[in-house]
């Protein structure tokens, strides 16, 4: 009898062992960098995001003593290059994305309203904001790939759209107030055409501040023009707009997505409610 105890105990200390190795964790290493695996390493807060055969843990089990952002340092090559090797859950966009002269009103489960009423910035939860830094924090790693900008013409027109496609070459740094700066370079046209995209992320409690643009200018997103309204941040996708002040009515909706061990980027133009252009953005290592 025993000998059977001392078995069934042996049996089942193997199966909370293995059980355990099922998990999947993610922290931040010393380096600021966002990693996966299934032995993160002491004193790390790690956050268990799947289990093989079994739930994934709890939500806001990630390590809360620090708000900063995840600082990462664009890369300068590819030694010693980390890479960040996203959920299992992350899935390509939809195909229901909206189209060229879809209304914004029908799109986006309406939940974007075609006015010209300003923005009012969404407070962040504890865990939205931990999902916003991580994610911006890889996208603020050296990235490569391919951009594909769709300008909208008229519905009615013979060739209603017009496409024009780049290559291209990003990567950011976090600069001073917790502001992450991503600069990408868009060559096409048989590298004649060159063009350069700078964007600002500034994410805190109160919400995030976004501006994008073609120099490297002062930011100033201490102001109120560069609220947006987040209305999707989880683990691997993030959903905001803005309203563009003018004699027309502009919004922008952006959505950034992990795709694998990618990222896919999407800018959606609205003017006077509906769809005008799309820049699609699939970037790799």
């Amino acid at each position: 009898m025993a000998i059977w105890r001392c078995a069934l105990a042996f049996l089942l200390l193997l199966g909370g062992v293995a059980k355990a190795e099922a998990q999947v964790y993610k922290w931040v290493d010393e380096q600021g960098n966002v990693q996966f695996g299934d032995r993160p390493p002491e004193g790390s807060g790690a956050e268990v995001i799947s289990t093989q055969g079994g739930d994934a843990g709890p939500p806001g089990t990630q390590r809360r003593e620090s708000m900063a952002p995840t600082r990462v340092k664009a890369d300068t090559g590819d030694a010693g290059r980390t890479e960040v090797q996203a959920p299992k859950h992350s899935q390509a966009f939809p195909a229901e994305s909206p189209g060229c002269f879809t209304s914004l009103g029908e799109a986006w489960d309406g939940r974007i309203a075609d006015t010209r009423e300003p923005i009012s910035r969404k407070a962040l939860t504890v865990d939205e904001l931990a999902h916003l830094q991580a994610l911006l924090g890889t996208f603020g790693q050296r990235w490569r790939g391919e951009v594909t900008d769709i300008t909208c013409i008229r519905p009615d027109a013979a060739e209603p759209t017009k496409t024009d496609r780049y290559t291209a070459d990003l990567g950011g740094d976090w600069e001073s107030r917790e502001v992450l700066k991503v600069e990408a370079k868009l060559v096409g046209d048989g590298n004649r055409r060159i063009l350069r995209e700078f964007f600002w992320f500034l994410p805190s409690e109160e919400g995030l501040r976004f501006r994008d643009a073609n120099t490297d200018s002062t930011t100033d997103l201490d102001r109120p023009r560069y609220d947006v309204e987040t209305f999707a941040v989880e683990s691997d996708l993030l959903r905001y707009f803005r309203r563009v002040g003018g004699k027309q009515r502009r919004t922008d909706v952006y959505e950034l997505r992990r795709i694998g061990r990618g990222l896919g980027f999407r800018e959606y133009f609205y003017v006077q409610g509906a769809l005008s252009g799309i820049r699609q953005w699939e970037l790799g290592r």
